[in-house]
């Protein structure tokens, strides 16, 4: 097992463990219900909770909170965007009652959640367990690199949902923490798309341009990954060129003979890689079967490229069963 078996092991105990925290933390309320006032943005008007708590001692129905009075970390608090506090611990509300400005300390209490509060704490959890199941899908099955950093994001939005749930006394915690949050969901759209790249690149590679991008797109690609490719050259190219710039970065061979006459035996072409020194190989003579092979070998982890000759292309694209017909 190798640093990336144990990275992503410990990757994934941290996702889950921060799913479940996030799962079974109590949750705190302050309890009473708040509505803007009326003529007033920085006002609301204080009503009786909505889900059945009793109103805390020294605060009535109908007052109004100046929200401007406040110091930061209570406005933070209140408008619960800076985290939700312990149970027990308080803020402490400015009340306009009577042309008088009253101070009230509310102390949190736990959010037993009902009513619409249930249904919105049980889709947020589904919603954060779905995020990281996705995230460790792609992590362990995912081909690229854009997995990990999907799963990255996974993990930053559970830790920011963790974050969001303890108390912190800082001032625009909660402005940050949501910043953050639209920031990584753009990074994920970014990356499945990425994402969503067929992982078996098919393409031919005749002179020796095409042969040197295709030698630099494929050593982008893999990325250190496992490589195994499926080869098949007419007899009228240049094999020994394509396979000396192919063979240093496979660490497998497949070799095939397309349906095209002209088409090298596969055998030829193993003969010539033996020559050339290149990595452990061996023959298909059907070329779907030859690619089947390579991404078998390739792996899960792995990436398996099909290249040599456009008619090899034609063969694995066409319906199966299907003959073809043209020839150059």
């Amino acid at each position: 097992m190798n640093m990336r078996f144990w990275s992503s092991l410990v990757l994934s105990l941290l996702v889950v463990a921060g799913c479940g925290y996030v799962s079974w933390v109590p949750q705190s309320i302050l309890p009473f219900d708040a509505h803007p006032a009326t003529g007033s943005l920085m006002q609301v008007v204080i009503t009786q909770s909505s889900v059945g708590l009793a109103m805390p001692p020294g605060l009535q129905s109908g007052d109004v909170v100046d929200i401007r009075a406040m110091s930061m970390r209570d406005r933070l608090l209140f408008d619960a965007s800076g985290g939700a506090p312990p149970v027990g611990d308080s803020i402490t509300l400015p009340v306009l009652r009577n042309a008088q400005v009253v101070t009230v300390t509310v102390p949190f209490v736990e959010d037993h959640k009902t009513g619409a509060n249930l249904v919105i704490y049980i889709a947020s959890i589904a919603l954060t367990w779905l995020f990281a199941a996705l995230g460790l899908l792609l992590l362990w099955r995912g081909q690229r690199q854009a997995a990990w950093a999907v799963c990255l994001w996974c993990l930053l939005n559970v830790f920011e949902s963790v974050g969001t749930s303890v108390y912190v006394s800082e001032p625009l915690t909660g402005f940050i923490a949501t910043i953050t949050n639209y920031l990584l969901n753009v990074g994920t759209l970014i990356a499945l798309y990425l994402l969503a790249d067929d992982l078996t690149r098919i393409g031919p590679a005749y002179g020796p341009e095409q042969r040197a991008a295709l030698a630099h797109s494929l050593r982008a690609f893999a990325g250190g990954r496992r490589l195994v490719a499926v080869v098949s050259v007419l007899d009228d190219k240049d094999a020994v060129g394509m396979l000396r710039e192919l063979l240093p970065l496979c660490s497998e061979v497949v070799y095939t003979q397309s349906a095209n006459p002209r088409a090298l035996p596969a055998g030829t072409l193993e003969s010539l890689s033996g020559q050339v020194g290149g990595p452990p190989a061996r023959t298909v003579a059907e070329p779907r079967r030859a690619l089947a092979a390579a991404r078998e070998a390739a792996g899960p982890d792995g990436v398996a490229v099909a290249t040599g000759s456009i008619y090899l292309i034609a063969d694995l694209l066409r319906p199966e069963g299907a003959r073809g017909r043209s020839m150059l």
